[in-house]
């Protein structure tokens, strides 16, 4: 075992989110060999999470030293799982912008967070991509298995290829093909299996390969990076609610803001939550956010658990919004607490809701981003006609993907079936997508 692996960071210890059991890196490498373990394997296999010297990092990062460093994604390196920094070393934080017309509309203090600007492949994946991969190459692996509805594999792909990695990468049948073609795009060296499974289906399928080439060469070569490396993986999106608060700060915003997201998996959504609280935690940071989760009706698990025991899964999800179309959340039960501590809640919307925000948000404010960004933008308009928002009152909407090369297939179909294949068609013309 490396040094490397003795010792993350200012990491002090990874913890269930079920039972609370706390794994040292000590215990791990002692136990299984390696600190590279996602489940409470002595307790009740629940899901793991990375924690840290707070105490430590309170004396490193105060207010004076951390308005020295630059607004990159590395800012608080200390709230994060590496030694070293390999990968995104000088990638800036992605825009918060004030809505021109929607807000105004609405009698709110609307921003946009701006995930499908200033990272590599226009969307948020490429967060915890990073931190996956920096894990990789700190503990020497070289080949990456991935399953996606798109921008997951568009980002490891991406980064794969920088890096100098094999990849592996599967897909299903339904995605769209200028999603498959985005994907391609990065694949150097490395497979791409289109796949008559759902995303579910293909995310299991790419683990077992893994582990099966793993097994077969004798040595942990070979990584998923939202299953393999999943603790470290999601402190990447952590990295979203610290450029929020940071941002907001700067504006003179501080006290309660509500921040929306949209939910598939629901790591960002619980990780930004994370990050909103580490900064509250070490006193750099006043916000309170009221964490607002939406999903399209037709894959909604995590909204329709509100309130009761059970997540029941969706079986191949079809919704416009393929990007948040996972039927079995990972961080499903997890969501629902963070709604609940947060004192913020979900809504599910209709694939024509979803339409319809996704025209307004490029017509009104001139971004074009993929269907998760009208699912949110239906959400919160449903939040303040229900009277969950006050006028006034200050809302994030993060927008996490963009349309550029990713939605237009999507596009024209779905809104000739909605009746808006005018302003659909003057969209892709605008854009020079059509």
């Amino acid at each position: 075992m490396s040094n490397k692996e003795e010792s993350l960071g200012h990491v002090s210890h990874l913890e269930c989110l079920n039972c609370g059991e706390k794994y040292t890196l000590q215990r791990l490498i002692k136990e299984q060999g390696s600190i590279l373990v996602n489940i409470c394997y002595d307790m009740c296999m629940g899901p793991l999470d990375v924690k840290y010297d707070y105490e430590g990092i309170c004396s490193i990062l105060t207010q004076e030293e951390i308005s020295k460093r630059p607004d990159t994604f590395w800012k608080l390196k200390e709230l994060l799982p590496a030694n070293e920094i390999n990968v995104a070393s000088d990638r800036p934080f992605t825009p918060l912008v004030e809505s021109k017309e929607i807000g105004k509309k609405l009698g709110i203090r609307l921003y946009f967070k701006l995930d499908c600007n200033n990272l590599p492949t226009s969307s948020f994946k490429d967060r915890p991509v990073a931190l996956a991969f920096n894990r990789a190459i700190e503990s020497g692996y070289d080949t990456v298995y991935v399953a996606s509805t798109g921008n997951l594999a568009i980002a490891t792909a991406f980064q794969a290829m920088e890096c100098g990695f094999k990849i592996h990468a599967y897909v299903p049948n339904s995605l769209g093909k200028i999603k498959k073609d985005a994907i391609r795009k990065y694949l150097p060296h490395g497979t791409f299996n289109e796949l008559d499974l759902s995303y579910d289906d293909c995310n299991i399928l790419s683990m077992k390969e893994c582990d099966a080439h793993n097994e077969a060469s004798g040595k942990k070569h070979c990584f998923v990076p939202n299953n393999s490396f999943r603790p470290f993986y999601k402190e990447g999106s952590k990295t979203s609610g610290f450029e929020i608060a940071f941002q907001l700060q700067k504006k003179g915003i501080s006290g309660e803001a509500h921040v929306f997201y949209p939910l598939g998996s629901g790591a960002l959504f619980c990780s930004a939550y994370k990050g909103f609280n580490e900064l509250g935690m070490l006193g750099l940071s006043n916000l309170k956010p009221r964490m607002w989760g939406i999903q399209p009706e037709q894959c909604s698990p995590i909204i329709d658990a509100i309130g009761k025991e059970d997540i029941v899964p969706v079986k191949n999800p079809k919704t416009i919004a393929k990007s948040i179309a996972i039927g079995k959340p990972g961080s499903g039960h997890q969501s629902l607490d963070v709604m609940a501590k947060s004192n913020g809640g979900g809504f599910k919307v209709s694939e024509k809701e979803i339409l319809e925000n996704n025209l307004d948000l490029y017509f009104s404010e001139g971004i074009f981003c993929q269907f998760v960004g009208g699912t949110v933008m239906a959400g919160i308009k449903k939040a303040v006609k229900e009277g969950k928002i006050k006028k006034g009152e200050v809302v994030v909407a993060n927008i996490t993907g963009t349309g550029k090369g990713r939605i237009e297939d999507d596009l024209l179909e779905i809104s000739e079936e909605f009746g808006y294949k005018e302003k659909a068609e003057q969209l892709l013309k605008e854009v020079g997508a059509w």
